[in-house]
């Protein structure tokens, strides 16, 4: 994707927020075991992660990325970052550790994440940069006074247009200036979006340009999406949506698994079998780095997928369960964590991902008459296959 092939490789080209990028230069310059960790807050496509990777190039640090929501007990974070705590380098490598969305911890006691964090935070040999979407949450509130805190502002709509310039030139994509202009405009500061847009303006160059002038969530443009009277309006949809081509094929495929009672088997089949597809497609462009190949993503989504859709009663559900199982799967809980942990191994899904998608996995397996083989290859034991056929049977039941 293009918001990689142009990230930042020097501080320089880091996009907005100038006073910030040298206080924090200086503070990895300058930085001894009696410094503070440093935390930035700003929303999405500000230039958090982009700086820390920019500043760590030009300094020679390996960084070392955690991702907080990922990692959120205290036994996976400790098990994380207790080893990196004892050197400060890697590999005749210096470290920069760097904990992104440290507001996705949870204080709780089963989880203990933040707690964690706030106790280990000040026998940390090695650089740490915290990042966060928002500070105002009450379990950072003890964290912040561990840290240095840098507030990141909105990227200005002229540098914006700036940085879209200059990669239109290298892309050798020709667009009008008010098109910059208006991505740069709608995009509320956020940088990764409006590179987002440009690239999708170049693999949809005969659609319409109505798509720039509207920022849609991923709820909204699903939402728009499976309400579309027509393939243009459905397309439009897609263009609008702020978020990246993984996030939306997640949701149309929780959406159309929770829906799945109301939509004919063979249907089902037919929707499925595209996803799977288009999933297929997403899977290799990102493997060969081939961005280009996106131009196709949404094009499958309307005129492959859109019309399979058309006239089936799906509403948006981004994992949620349509069925009562949770309290069923809590009560297994010993076994679905085994089972979680199997297909973690075969997927790109974090666990906690893993666990809200447990019961579309169930219901998926419901219409195999083959399960225990799939199973049986995924390495489970029969407990386990034995757990997942019971949820099956209650699934029957409920019908």
């Amino acid at each position: 994707m293009w918001t990689e092939k142009y990230r930042p490789k020097v501080l320089s080209e880091v996009a907005g927020n100038d006073d910030l990028r040298g206080k924090i230069n200086k503070w990895l310059r300058t930085w001894d075991t009696s410094s503070k960790p440093i935390l930035l807050q700003g929303t999405p496509g500000v230039g958090k992660t982009s700086l820390v990777y920019a500043l760590a190039k030009e300094l020679d640090y390996h960084v070392i990325e955690l991702n907080a929501s990922d990692k959120r007990t205290r036994n996976t974070l400790q098990s994380s970052l207790e080893p990196l705590f004892q050197s400060t380098t890697l590999f005749n490598e210096k470290i920069l550790v760097l904990i992104e969305e440290v507001d996705g911890l949870d204080s709780r006691a089963d989880y203990g994440g933040a707690d964690f964090l706030i106790e280990t935070i000040d026998s940390i040999t090695v650089p740490i940069i915290i990042t966060c979407n928002s500070s105002d949450s009450k379990k950072l509130s003890k964290l912040l006074k561990k840290c240095q805190v840098y507030k990141f502002k909105k990227i200005d709509p002229r540098q914006i247009s700036l940085v879209l310039e200059s990669i239109a030139k290298k892309e050798k994509l020709t667009l009008p200036l008010d098109d910059i202009v208006n991505i740069s405009t709608t995009s509320n500061g956020d940088l990764r979006y409006a590179i987002n847009a440009l690239q999708t303006y170049d693999s949809t160059m005969e659609q319409p340009r109505s798509f720039i002038s509207k920022s849609l969530s991923l709820d909204q443009g699903i939402r728009q999406y499976f309400d579309s009277v027509d393939m243009s309006e459905a397309m439009n949809s897609l263009l609008n949506t702020h978020s990246n081509p993984n996030d939306i094929l997640r949701a149309i495929f929780s959406s159309v698994v929770s829906s799945s009672r109301k939509i004919p088997n063979n249907e089902l089949s037919k929707i499925l079998s595209i996803l799977s597809d288009i999933d297929l497609l997403l899977g290799r462009i990102i493997k060969t780095r081939e961005w280009r190949q996106l131009r196709y993503f949404n094009s499958l989504l309307v005129y492959s997928l859109f019309e399979t859709l058309t006239h089936q009663p799906i509403k948006f559900s981004l994992y949620q369960n349509p069925f009562p199982l949770q309290v069923r799967i809590w009560n297994d809980g010993r076994n679905f964590r085994t089972i979680v942990k199997s297909l973690n191994k075969y997927t790109n899904e974090s666990t906690d991902n893993l666990v809200d998608l447990i019961p579309y996995f169930i219901l998926i397996l419901s219409k195999q008459e083959n399960r225990n083989n799939l199973l049986t290859r995924l390495g489970l034991e029969d407990k386990e296959i034995n757990t997942i056929n019971r949820e099956i049977t209650n699934i029957s039941k409920s019908k």
